[in-house]
């Protein structure tokens, strides 16, 4: 289903989310970000609900908090990027999403790239698998919401006082409710 074009503002912020969100990105992807660096942060709250971890076992929950922070800091992404698409030229709702999906591997192999060229940093193609599969796991999201209710989820409170059109087209204030 195309959507309608939004005003200039609302497409610019919405970009805007998108390039601040890519610059978080690439910060986190900085060698102050390392595992070593992350470690010395994680360690202590997983070793304070966990007192008799094992150092082996804590480098495993070390390492799923960090590929669980990839898996989503992408999910982020491909939404914004999803969100911003959206609002700009009318386009079927899986264009925008193999768009946004297209975006998300993009960066992400572009973060890669940059680790790659750290002393501290490794860089993986299952890195890039595991941020484009965050992508890809949103955006299937997005999708089914908006197929299931009928309602894009970022649309879903554009503005205050006014929720979304229901599937006739109908709107209604807060108010009427």
């Amino acid at each position: 289903m195309p959507v309608e074009a939004t005003s200039r503002g609302e497409l610019w912020r919405a970009w805007l989310a998108v390039a601040l969100w890519t610059a978080l990105v690439w910060t986190l992807s900085s060698d102050g970000f390392s595992a070593s660096s992350t470690a010395r942060v994680i360690g202590p709250i997983v070793r304070f609900f966990f007192p008799g971890i094992s150092e082996e076992r804590f480098e495993l929950v070390h390492f799923a908090i960090r590929k669980t922070a990839h898996l989503t800091e992408y999910a982020v992404l491909a939404l914004l990027t999803l969100r911003a698409l959206r609002r700009g030229a009318p386009r079927p709702a899986s264009h925008s999403a193999l768009l946004a999906l297209a975006f998300v591997v993009v960066v992400a192999s572009a973060d890669e790239l940059h680790q790659s060229r750290s002393r501290v940093r490794t860089a993986s193609p299952v890195d890039v698998a595991i941020d484009g599969t965050g992508g890809a796991l949103a955006l299937g999201g997005a999708l089914f919401y908006e197929r299931r209710f009928g309602v894009r989820a970022s649309h879903r409170y554009r503005s205050p006082g006014r929720i979304p059109s229901d599937t006739r087209g109908a709107s209604a204030n807060v108010e009427d409710l």
